[in-house]
Parts: structure tokens; sequence; C-alpha cells
């Protein structure tokens, strides 16, 4: 494997490729960075396992920065109990519906913003 450089090219083995602190760089051309903004970039390092990105606004005047980061570590976003003893199937629908909350939380891990989940199980029923 060779990781590209401006300078060179360096081989790496696969160990030290797994070794490499990976960030997120969430680009922007808003006019003010906010809030929102960090919490999208959170949602894409938990997405990915990763502890550390940056959002990197180029609009304003002179380049806006901030660092997002997490210590949530991937394996604890997976170290979770689902409890549904309140859960009521009361149709193939809802059966349906529980399984696929099941398997998304499972498949993205905790922790996650819920409109994810929403826009997600807002795909039409011919896609189920």
């Amino acid at each position: 494997m060779a990781i590209k450089t401006a300078r060179h090219i360096k081989r790496i083995s696969e160990q030290e490729f797994h070794e490499i602190d990976y960030q997120i760089y969430e680009l922007k051309t808003v006019s003010k960075l906010s809030p929102e903004h960090d919490k999208q970039a959170l949602q894409y390092l938990f997405l990915l396992g990763l502890q550390h990105g940056k959002v990197i606004n180029f609009r304003p005047a002179s380049v806006e920065k901030r660092f997002v980061s997490t210590t949530l570590l991937p394996e604890d976003r997976y170290d979770l109990v689902f409890n549904d003893k309140q859960w009521l199937a009361l149709d193939e629908d809802s059966t349906w519906l529980k399984a696929l909350i099941v398997e998304l939380v499972m498949d993205w891990g905790a922790y996650l913003e819920t409109s994810l989940f929403i826009s997600f199980e807002t795909i039409p029923n011919q896609t189920r």
C-alpha cells in the first residue's frame, strides 16, 4: 500500500495504515459556521468510527475553522441493550419497523442524530 504526499510516495504496511489517525474535514461555503455544522461533522465521525475532525468555512474574508472531536470510542457506540418490553407488534408494518430500527442501530451504532433514522425510515414502501 502506498501513501502519496506532496513530495514523495512512502510504502507502508497494512498495520501502519490502520494506525494512522484519520480525520474528517467538513468543507463549507456559508456566511457563518453554526452548531449544526459541528453536529453534522460529529455524525460523520460516529459513522466512520473516527474521533477527530475539522469544519472549515471558505466563504468569509478569512477562513473560519473549528475542531470537532469525541472521546466516544467506536466500540462504545455498539455496547447497548434493546428494551422492547413495551413494544406492541400491532401489525406487519410495526414488526417491520422494529426490525428496521434494531438493524440500523446495530449497523450504525448509537448516539446518532435521530433525523438520520427518520429520513431512512420514510423511504417509500416499494424499497422495503
